[in-house]
């Protein structure tokens, strides 16, 4: 009888200690993405702040909400205003502070 405690006992420390590692465990850092970058940069804040995403695959369509978008050499972009208007950007170019809904990537 004794040992089926220390068994039991066991287990719940194990299953406690377990629990608690996995309810500490700090989430994995987003990957940095080079600025530099060939490819579309856009940012989901105005001047180029928040999160940062790019892609360098064209063609493509992103449909993600963001504010600023930095375009880098032989790339295109029809992106959608959230207003519905099409605005075409060819690189190297900036747009930076106007609420976009999606947008297509092209080589030119």
């Amino acid at each position: 009888m004794k040992t089926l405690g220390i068994i039991i006992l066991v287990l719940v420390i194990l299953l406690f200690s377990g629990l608690a590692f996995i309810l500490t465990r700090s989430p994995e850092p987003e990957p940095v993405i080079d600025p530099s970058a060939p490819g579309v940069h856009y940012y989901e804040e105005c001047d180029y702040k928040g999160k940062h995403m790019h892609t360098n695959e064209a063609p493509s369509e992103i449909d993600a909400s963001f504010k600023s978008v930095r375009v880098t050499d032989d790339f295109a972009v029809k992106a959608i205003s959230t207003t519905g208007e099409e605005v075409f950007i060819k690189g190297p170019s900036i747009v930076k502070c106007t609420p976009f809904k999606s947008m297509e990537i092209s080589y030119y």
